[in-house]
């Protein structure tokens, strides 16, 4: 698997993906099915959330196996010494098969090498498969809460834990 940089110029590649992933995942978990999605993926496209990240500091990552695309995870060393995950997605029929657990491990790494002694983030609290591997890096709920985005009604999980 090979870590490749995305940048401003990889916005159609990574929203491609991102669609992808969203229209497998949260189908059944957006309170308003496939129009939902698309109102998030819409936004990622109109709002400038990718390049605005980006801008920020926001590092992302697709990995590539075999010419193909198969993940995508995105992370920033932030000054108080934690890492923020801020996407962390593999390609349905090749999860649970290690690529999720490299590409956290090349997160964990990074943060590591900048400072980072903690890492966080946020999780469709109806996304147990992604909360229970993150549980698995020691990762805990701190808290949760119900958030309007694009639309839609999502419930978030805040996790946090030590690297």
């Amino acid at each position: 698997m090979e870590m490749v940089p995305m940048g401003a110029g990889d916005l159609d590649r990574v929203s491609d993906f991102l669609w992808k992933c969203w229209s497998e995942v949260y189908l059944g978990m957006a309170t308003n099915g496939i129009d939902g999605i698309r109102a998030e993926h819409r936004q990622w496209l109109e709002d400038g959330t990718y390049l605005n990240a980006v801008a920020e500091g926001m590092l992302y990552y697709m990995y590539v196996q075999d010419g193909r695309d198969v993940g995508l995870i995105g992370f920033r060393a932030e000054p108080s010494g934690r890492l923020f995950l801020d996407k962390l997605y593999v390609i349905e029929g090749l999860r649970g098969k290690g690529l999720g657990h490299k590409a956290m491990e090349f997160a964990i790494g990074y943060g590591r090498e900048h400072g980072c002694d903690r890492i966080y983030l946020h999780v469709n609290t109806m996304n147990t498969q992604a909360i229970e591997f993150y549980r698995s890096f020691g990762l805990s709920e701190v808290s949760s809460s119900r958030v309007m985005h694009a639309g839609t009604e999502y419930g978030l999980t805040m996790m946090e834990g030590r690297i």
